[in-house]
């Protein structure tokens, strides 16, 4: 069954927990972690005038305004929550920085100076895997991200091209470099395999990647592949020949029906972020459309358009560290939060105190609203 909403209407399959909460910041989200031990979710944001994490507390169902972070002139890249921390990595203009923060406190317990940023983080059940810029590739374990100086950290991999996404899958290791996704067990950091991320273009680099334990599988999207998910198989290591979602079709029919102008199209097909959840993936794009396909049957199952612009960021609750208070996280399991810019007029909870409190229209607004699937 194909569903199709403009994110006011709930389907028998995907309902809203939180419609339409504004940002308490101007700036744009880039990326988040859910801090499953505190029912929080932390928000990276920035524009020129550097980043602010905004922090949503899900049992007040509200921003935490007493606590907030702000790092000026500096620029987030990527974040992660383990093992009681939040691990940010920022950009600066004079150096790059990888600063941890308590996240019962959120104060700030260590802050590193890196030579390289650190474009992308990726967590196991014991240890942090970080990719530079540089193409380099480091590793520490969890207990000694705040007692080991960053410049000690394992050296697992050099290469030449930056490392812009990771994903752990059971004891491997799947890193896109440039066109190349290289697949690495973690125990002897020997390659397992080389795969080519897309054979008909192998100029066409990843950007974006995501993993789902529950069915081995390994997901990528390409610079330059008009909005098409791509799905690997973990076990075996070879691309699915059935796991092909082609989103860019259902947001140019989407496009169609609103009468985008052609010099929009680009930008509607554009995929900017995804994420899994047990037998889903979620696909956030260009047009402020959220893509939901059934990885079993392989069909579209859900498309809601919530946002006037881009959705900037998809949280599934289905990937969280498990932890002794998982089973307490509000909202439950099989949730997802999604990120996006200006609420589209006609959705409910759109009022003029919205747009009073964004500082200008609601398209230049961030707002996050919570499924259950």
């Amino acid at each position: 069954m194909e569903y199709w909403s403009d994110g006011s209407e709930e389907s028998s399959s995907l309902k809203v927990v939180e419609n339409g909460k504004l940002l308490p910041c101007s700036q744009s989200p880039r990326c988040g972690c859910i801090v499953t031990d505190w029912s929080e979710v932390w928000l990276g944001c920035y524009d020129i005038q550097g980043t602010r994490i905004a922090i949503y507390n899900f049992p007040k169902k509200d921003w935490d305004e007493e606590t907030v972070i702000e790092k000026r002139d500096a620029y987030v890249q990527a974040m992660v929550y383990c093992n009681g921390c939040v691990v940010i990595s920022l950009r600066g203009q004079t150096y790059n920085m990888l600063d941890i923060f308590d996240a019962a406190t959120h104060r700030k317990l260590q802050e590193h100076t890196l030579p390289d940023l650190v474009f992308s983080i990726a967590c196991s059940s014991s240890q942090l895997y970080f990719g530079l810029a540089s193409g380099s590739m480091k590793s520490c374990l969890h207990t000694e991200l705040l007692h080991r100086p960053a410049n000690h950290w394992t050296c697992c991999k050099d290469g030449s091209l930056p490392i812009r996404a990771m994903v752990c899958m059971r004891d491997d290791l799947w890193v896109a470099a440039g066109p190349k996704i290289f697949v690495y067990a973690t125990t002897d950091w020997t390659c397992k395999k080389e795969l080519q991320a897309d054979r008909e273009n192998e100029l066409n680099e990843v950007f974006l990647m995501d993993s789902c334990d529950d069915d081995a599988k390994v997901w990528t999207v390409c610079t330059m592949t008009g909005g098409l998910v791509t799905g690997w198989k973990g076990v075996a290591m070879t691309a699915d020949v059935d796991s092909r979602y082609d989103c860019g079709a259902q947001v140019r029919r989407l496009a169609d029906s609103l009468s985008s102008s052609p010099s929009d199209r680009m930008q509607d097909e554009t995929i900017s972020c995804l994420t899994s959840a047990g037998d889903l993936i979620w696909v956030g794009t260009g047009i402020g459309a959220v893509l939901v396909w059934n990885t079993v049957t392989h069909q579209l199952c859900s498309l809601f358009h919530p946002f006037e612009n881009y959705v900037r960021c998809l949280l599934s609750f289905n990937s969280v560290q498990k932890s002794a208070s998982y089973s307490h996280l509000t909202p439950q399991p099989k949730s997802m939060l999604v990120v996006g810019a200006g609420k589209r007029k006609g959705n409910r909870e759109q009022s003029s105190q919205t747009q009073g409190e964004a500082g200008g229209s609601a398209s230049s607004s961030s707002i996050i609203t919570v499924w259950r699937a």
